[in-house]
């Protein structure tokens, strides 16, 4: 079934995360209507109406600010110097 399909697409993005080797998708669904796979990057709600939301990202934001964030994966240098540029 499409279910199957697509867990199985999540399963090895997972392992390209775990074993560190090609792209990893940040988001990844998938459309039965236009079989489409729709592909792009998800960013937390400033607006967000839980105050737990809130407070966990501005928690991260510190986290990320006081150079604690480190680079999770390979290629991800390439993918903020391209955001740099634009």
């Amino acid at each position: 079934t499409t279910m199957g399909v697509v867990a199985g697409l999540l399963v090895q993005n997972a392992l390209k995360y775990l074993l560190e080797f090609g792209v990893v998708a940040e988001y990844l669904g998938y459309n039965a209507f236009k079989n489409f796979f729709p592909g792009y990057a998800l960013y937390p709600n400033p607006q967000c109406e839980d105050s737990k939301c809130v407070d966990n990202q501005k928690a991260y934001k510190a986290w990320k600010e006081g150079k604690g964030a480190g680079k999770v994966l390979k290629g991800w240098e390439e993918k903020e110097e391209e955001k740099e540029e634009e």
